[in-house]
Formats: structure tokens, C-alpha cells, sequence
């Protein structure tokens, strides 16, 4: 404020200066005056001074006339002085009453401008305080005002601060502790106050403690908010010295140029304790689901191996002469044990599925011949109940696309089996088209019946395992309910999908949708499924054929049913026999044609027998090789082919497999060694 006063006086303090100078010049001319009227006085001195030397000399000297006119010179001298001094005097006077009034009227102007200037100053003195006292009480206000908005976000944050699961330190550059929050206390045992200013490397283990200070300058160098040790275990230490595991996310903070890190740490030993935990379980899982798996597969060969007997021997024995009622009971038989079979293998492919060891193929074949042969297969069942079965397939459905034969055969016959099971009277249909756009295209397949339909609200619970329509279907159709439920996850394997829609009493239609991918017709195999009115004649062959067999009852089974083809095995009850009597063979210029080998035995197994002959140089052009299993799962065929291999004859074996099997590897005979079976 002095500064705004000195702006405020500085012109009538000018004004004053200016009355001050004007008052000295009067002074100055009346001083000039009076000395004026001093040389007047003078003058007039002078005069009385010649008057009385005029007397002095009159003594007789001058005459009367001179004197006379000597006296009435100086009387007139005087007269003319003392007008002029009378001028002078008025003049004087009136310019010195002028000048004191100018000077008087000057004052009073300066006075008023100084009292105007002093009163303005005031009232703008007056204002500057009222304003600088509102101001000062707004700013008082807000201060309040802001000092209350920090009192509660200070507060708001030690509730944060209260209520967060993390211990809050700030970390300066010189790496020592400059805050802490309070829970630091619950989770490392110190107080704040007794961590503050301390290195930061007191909360770490000291195995980890050297590297740090490394850490530090390599985040202050790039300071940024992340996970600190990504992706690693990072361990802390309490106060007590014991580790436990924690989780830090680092931040930088700036305050005018100075730089820190804020880190925020949680305890998570409950969290590693449950993750533990969720370890173990899961190990313990995956074991179950293994023991399951394996307890799945020994259950799978060991009740193959019965029921290869039960179904060979019946098929075996229907072949022979029998009566009609014998035939009878023994058809029941042989139903009865593909009945079983089915759901064994039902149950083997959910549990392959669950397991998510049932990997799709994806090789090109012939789609429309995949389509025809599931309804050829299923054409006998339908005309046993009068049904009729009925196939389209559109011309837009190519021959050859990429995909999964052996599934997407599974899953038809499936869905059509079931069509005929529920289907009383009427008919099955088959259809196929090619639906989408382009870049989308899938294959729909529609199987229609006129069956005993489906309830709405049932519909979807269908797909469920183990779950049928309505109780009374297991009474009057049986079935374990798992066909649908397999289909539809085949189909999730495939990449396609399955949907129903159905009506109590009017029949179903279930739509199985599969990718539509276009395969080169000179790279599908060749599909050709023969009906069993058009098989020719089996012919037996001059041909040595080894039996790698461990079962008593499978081999007395398989040799039976060689010889119904006309040929006379030699055993073998292990894979060590079946090398030496290989070997034995090789020795003696008299090879065998084909092995027809077991893969679970004792002592060698057949995998193991196989790897063995083709490393002593046994070729399979020389000397094929096909497994006999009750494994018919494709992963199973692979490892079969994978270890020296041609082929998979899986159990229960069926005596016109077993035909096409030898048809397909042994050697074309000569006439002379064809022999009418």
C-alpha cells in the first residue's frame, strides 16, 4: 500500500511545492521593493544634504537670487522625489497586497488539493482495508473450507488406509521408509514409527536383500505403476524373521522434484495356502482321472475278453447245425452280448471324453458313402420292424470333405439306431444338404421318424447323461441313456452341433450339423463298404499264420474261427515266444505270412514284440503284423501303427472281419492254392 499512497500524494505535493516557490517570489519582490525605497530615501538624503551646504554657504558669498533659485531647485528635486516615492509606495503596496493574495489564494488552492488528495486518500484507504478485510475474511473461509475438505479426505483415507487388506510404504530415493501405514503392524509386526527411516530391505528375507538396492534404481529410472516381480513368488520378512509369501504393486509419486515409490504389499499366505490346496486337489483329480482312466481301459480289455469268447463261440456255434430253438437262444445270446457291447463302449467314450483325451481326426473321406454305409448298416434292423428307411443325399454335398469317418459313422449310426428303437411303425429318414455361405458351410443332416416323439420340456434334458424321455422308455425300449449324450459330445469334438424337435405321439427330427471343409478326391481314401449278399467266396491260402495269444479262451476262439476260413494257426502265448518262433521261422527258409498279435501280454507285450521285429529287420511287406485288442480307440490304432503295425482287428473279433483282414495282407494266391472254403 505505501506505493498506491505515493501514487495518491504525488500530485498535490507538486501543487504545494509550486505554492511554496510562488510565495518565496513575492518575498523576494517585496524584498526588491523595500530596497527601492531605500535608494529613494537615499536620494532624498542627498537633497537635505545639498540644502544645508546651501546654508553653509551663505556667508555673503551668493546672491539672494541664486540662492533663492538653488532653493526652489532642491524644493523641486524634493517634490519629485517624494512623488516618487509616493508612486512607489502605492505600487509597492499594491503589488504586494496582490501577491499576498495571489499567494493566500495559491495556499488555499494547495490546501484544498491537499485536503481533496488526503480525503480521497482516506475513502480509498478506508476501501482498501474493507476490501483487504474481505478478502482476508473470504480467504479465511476458504482455508476453513479447505482445511475441512482435507480433515475429511485425511480422514476418508486413514478409513482406506484402516480398511485396505495392503501395507502402504513410501520409499525414498535414497531407498529408507518415509511413511507406513498402520496395518503394516498387522502384516510385519512393526509399528510405523518403528520402520520409519529404516532401509526398505529390513522387510525382505535377507537371501534377497543384496539385489535390491539394483531394483530400486531400475524403477526410478523408468518410474512407472506395475507388478513388481511379475509373475514370480516374492517372499517378505517379519519382524520376527519368518518369510511369508506377498504380492507388491509399485507407483511413483512426485512431490516438486523430489521422487518416491509408494508400494502397496498383501499377505497372501491364506490365498497360497487355499492355491495349495487347490494344487493338491487337482494332482489328486488327475491321478483319480487317471486311475480312472487306466481302471477304465483294464475294465474295457478284461470284459472284451470274456465277451470275445461269449460272441465269438455264439457265432461260432450259430453256423453249425442246430434246431430252431437252439438257433433261437443263441441269437438271444448274440444280441445280448452286442447289446453289452454297446454300452460298454458308450461308457468308454464318455469317460475318454471327460477326460478330454477323445482327439477328432481330420483326414479326408468320403462323406456320401460314410452317410450310405450308416444306413446300410441300420437298413436290417428297420425291415426286421417294418419300418421303412429312406435316404437323400442333395447334389450340393460333396463327396469328399476333411474330417472324422470313424466318429461322424459312430454318431449316425447312433442317432438312426435310436430312430428305429422309438419307431414302432412308419419310417426313418436320412437326408443330407449343404448348407451356409460361403466361408461358412456346413453339412446338415436330418434324421427324421415317426415315433413315439418327444415332450417339449424334456427335450433339452435328453443331452444329459444317463436320462431318458420318460421312465417308461427304459421299460418299454431299455437303454442306459448315455447315446445322445456321447453323440452330442462327438459332435462338440467334430465342431458341429446337434439339435431336436419333436412332438408326443407324431415323431422327432433330430439335425446334426457338421463343418463343411473340401477335401481332393485323389487324397480320400477309398471307402468301400460291401454288403455281405455281395461279398464273394472266401478262399483259404497256402499261408503260415501266427497267433500271439495270452487267453486260453481267445486263442482256442480265433483258431476256431481260422479254420472255418480255411487256415491253420500256429500259438504263440507271449511276445517272446512269437520273436523266437519268428526268428525260428526266418532260420528255417519257412517264414510266416502274418502275425496276428495280442497287445496285453505277460513277459514281451505286443507293441513291444512289434518294435523289437522290425529293429532285427523283420519289414512289414515281408511279415505284417496286425494287432488284436480289445483298445479300439484311434489313439490305440495309432500307437499300434506307430510301433511297426499294419492294421487293427478289435475285439470281440467277428469271423468276417477277420476274413477282410487277411484278404486285404496276405499274399494274393495262386490258383493252385485256392481252395474252396
Amino acid at each position: 500500500m505505501p506505493t498506491l499512497a505515493n501514487k495518491l500524494l504525488g500530485k498535490p505535493l507538486v501543487l504545494f511545492l509550486l505554492g511554496l516557490l510562488l510565495i518565496a517570489a513575492v518575498a523576494a519582490y517585496s524584498v526588491v521593493s523595500i530596497q527601492r525605497y531605500s535608494t529613494l530615501l537615499d536620494q532624498s538624503g542627498q537633497v537635505d544634504d545639498r540644502l544645508v551646504e546651501l546654508t553653509r554657504l551663505d556667508d555673503g558669498q551668493l546672491t539672494v537670487s541664486q540662492l533663492r533659485s538653488q532653493v526652489a531647485g532642491i524644493v523641486e528635486a524634493e517634490r519629485g522625489l517624494v512623488r516618487q516615492q509616493s508612486q512607489a509606495a502605492s505600487q509597492q503596496a499594491r503589488d504586494s497586497i496582490a501577491i499576498v493574495a495571489l499567494g493566500i489564494l495559491l495556499s488555499l488552492a494547495v490546501l484544498g488539493l491537499l485536503a481533496f488528495a488526503i480525503s480521497r486518500e482516506t475513502t480509498r484507504r478506508a476501501k482498501a482495508e474493507d476490501d483487504l478485510n474481505a478478502l482476508s475474511t473470504e480467504l479465511e473461509d476458504r482455508i476453513k473450507l479447505r482445511t475441512g475438505q482435507l480433515r475429511k479426505k485425511e480422514a476418508r483415507l486413514s478409513s482406506i488406509l484402516a480398511a485396505s487388506p495392503d501395507a502402504l510404504i513410501v520409499v525414498g530415493t535414497n531407498g529408507n521408509i518415509a511413511f507406513a501405514s498402520d496395518r503394516l503392524q498387522d502384516i510385519f509386526g512393526y509399528a510405523p514409527s518403528e520402520i520409519i527411516g529404516k532401509p526398505i530391505e529390513t522387510l525382505m528375507p535377507r537371501r534377497f536383500r543384496h539385489g535390491h538396492s539394483g531394483h530400486l534404481r531400475h524403477f526410478l529410472d523408468d518410474p512407472k505403476a506395475r507388478e513388481m516381480g511379475a509373475g514370480l513368488q516374492l517372499f517378505a520378512a517379519r519382524k520376527d524373521g519368518s518369510e511369508f509369501p506377498v504380492e507388491i504393486s509399485l507407483n511413483p509419486e512426485t512431490e516438486g522434484e523430489d521422487l518416491s515409490v509408494v508400494a502397496a504389499i498383501r499377505d497372501v499366505s491364506d490365498r497360497a495356502a487355499v492355491m495349495e490346496s487347490l494344487r493338491e486337489a487337482t494332482n489328486k483329480a488327475k491321478m483319480a482321472e487317471l486311475s480312472k482312466s487306466e481302471f477304465l481301459a483294464n475294465m474295457s480289455h478284461e470284459l472284451r475278453t470274456p465277451m470275445n469268447g461269449v460272441i465269438g463261440f455264439t457265432d461260432l456255434l450259430l453256423s453249425s447245425e442246430l434246431n430252431q430253438e437252439q438257433k433261437y437262444h443263441l441269437q438271444l445270446i448274440a444280441e445280448s452280448g452286442q447289446s453289452m457291447l454297446v454300452l460298454l463302449n458308450s461308457i468308454l467314450d464318455l469317460a475318454k471324453i471327460e477326460s478330454g483325451k477323445l482327439k477328432a481326426e481330420h483326414a479326408p473321406f468320403n462323406i456320401q458313402d460314410t452317410i450310405g454305409s450308416s444306413s446300410r448298416l441300420m437298413r436290417v434292423a428297420a425291415e426286421q420292424k417294418g419300418l421303412k428307411l429312406n435316404l437323400k443325399i442333395d447334389s450340393d454335398v460333396p463327396q469328399h470333405v476333411m474330417g472324422d469317418e470313424y466318429r461322424t459313422k459312430q454318431v449316425l449310426t447312433n442317432i438312426v439306431g435310436n430312430a428305429i428303437k422309438f419307431t414302432a411303425s412308419g419310417w426313418v429318414s436320412i437326408s443330407a444338404a449343404a448348407v451356409g455361405a460361403a466361408g461358412d458351410r456346413k453339412i446338415e443332416i436330418t434324421i427324421t421318424d415317426t415315433g413315439i416323439g418327444i415332450d417339449r420340456t424334456r427335450q433339452k434334458e435328453i443331452f444329459d447323461e444317463f436320462v431318458q424321455a420318460d421312465s417308461s422308455v427304459v421299460r418299454c425300449f431299455g437303454g442306459s441313456g448315455l447315446g445322445l449324450t456321447i453323440s452330442q459330445r462327438l459332435l462338440e469334438v467334430l465342431g458341429g452341433g446337434i439339435s431336436c424337435e419333436s412332438e408326443p405321439g407324431k415323431g422327432t427330427s433330430f439335425v446334426i450339423t457338421l463343418p463343411l471343409i473340401e477335401a481332393d478326391p485323389l487324397s480320400a481314401g477309398s471307402s468301400c463298404h460291401i454288403d455281405k449278399k455281395q461279398q464273394p467266396d472266401k478262399v483259404a491260402r497256402n499261408a503260415r499264420i501266427l497267433v500271439a495269444e495270452d487267453h486260453d479262451i481267445n486263442r482256442v476262439l480265433i483258431t476256431a474261427l481260422l479254420k472255418q476260413l480255411g487256415y491253420h494257426p500256429d500259438i504263440a502265448e507271449d511276445g517272446a515266444e512269437a520273436i523266437e518262433k519268428i526268428e525260428q521261422a526266418i532260420d528255417d527258409e519257412d517264414p510266416y505270412s502274418i502275425i496276428l498279435m495280442d497287445l496285453q501280454m505277460p513277459n514281451v507285450d505286443g507293441m513291444e514284440a512289434t518294435r523289437k521285429l522290425r529293429q532285427l529287420g523283420v519289414t512289414n511287406e515281408a511279415l505284417p503284423i496286425i494287432a488284436v485288442t480289445a483298445h479300439a480307440y484311434q489313439e490305440d490304432i495309432k500307437a499300434c501303427h506307430a510301433a511297426g503295425m499294419q492294421d487293427h482287428l478289435g475285439k470281440p473279433i467277428i469271423k468276417d472281419d477277420l476274413g477282410k483282414v487277411l484278404e486285404k495282407w496276405l499274399p494274393v494266391p495262386t490258383e493252385a492254392e485256392q481252395v474252396r472254403v
